[in-house]
């Protein structure tokens, strides 16, 4: 069992204005060990959000986000020489959820550099290259929705996380990059009491790769890059899963 211990920081929300609030926050900084090892100032973090209720049972709510941490190495040249390398983090995202009745809807999506696969500033060799240490981005898109039918719920979502390639990965013979995450979940709820919920869930996981890039040895023993790639790899993983949650 592993534990995340939460980063230091401060934030201050707005007082809400007509269901808008501002949110901002300094956070403490998150290296990418292994490769950009300095990260000299806080991290800034900001959002922006509206909700409402309206008509007796309809909420929306709608938030943007960013935030940015910059980022340096320091690199040794033959000659002895020490140079700093400065680059940055970022990730920008927007969001939003509407209720209405027995409808429920939500909906966000990323774009940002040096963010990851499975959570924001991932310190993972997927987010740089292992080679020259460039940051590589990230895109991810993410939907679902519900119907509550008394005590009863049916849910369905679906998001996809996908990974840009370096120029240099597609030179690299010797490595085939992760492309795409995707997951599709559907789920049954069933509330037997205030504090007992059943359920029932299925879901599929796909994690997609580049394929390494097309190569050849010439007379010299040099790789050589061809056009292309070779045939990605795949792996797709399903679950089924059955249990209760009791609220207390």
């Amino acid at each position: 069992m592993t534990r995340r211990v939460r980063p230091a920081g401060f934030q201050y929300s707005t007082p809400s204005v007509g269901g808008l609030k501002l949110h901002a926050g300094l956070y403490d900084p998150v290296r990418l060990l292994g490769a950009w090892n300095r990260a000299a100032i806080a991290r800034p973090e900001g959002a922006l959000s509206f909700e409402q209720k309206f008509g007796g049972s309809g909420f929306v709510k709608l938030q943007v986000e960013g935030m940015v941490q910059p980022l340096s190495r320091l690199v040794v040249e033959m000659n002895g020489a020490k140079r700093l390398i400065n680059d940055q983090v970022w990730g920008a995202a927007a969001g939003g959820r509407f209720e209405y009745g027995p409808i429920r809807l939500g909906a966000s999506a990323f774009r940002g550099k040096g963010l990851g696969q499975y959570y924001a500033l991932q310190n993972s060799p997927v987010v740089f290259s292992p080679n020259n240490y460039d940051i590589r981005s990230f895109t991810g898109i993410y939907a679902q929705a519900a119907v509550v039918v008394g005590a009863v719920q049916f849910s369905a979502g679906a998001g996809r996380v996908s990974v840009d390639l370096l120029a240099s990965d597609k030179v690299d013979p010797t490595l085939s990059n992760a492309k795409s995450q995707t997951g599709l979940s559907l789920a049954t709820y069933y509330s037997i009491s205030d504090s007992l919920v059943l359920g029932l869930d299925y879901f599929r996981f796909q994690a997609d790769w580049y394929g390494a890039p097309r190569s050849t040895v010439d007379a010299a023993g040099a790789n050589v890059i061809l056009p292309g790639f070779l045939k990605g790899e795949r792996q797709v993983v399903s679950y089924i899963n059955a249990g209760a949650t009791f609220h207390w």
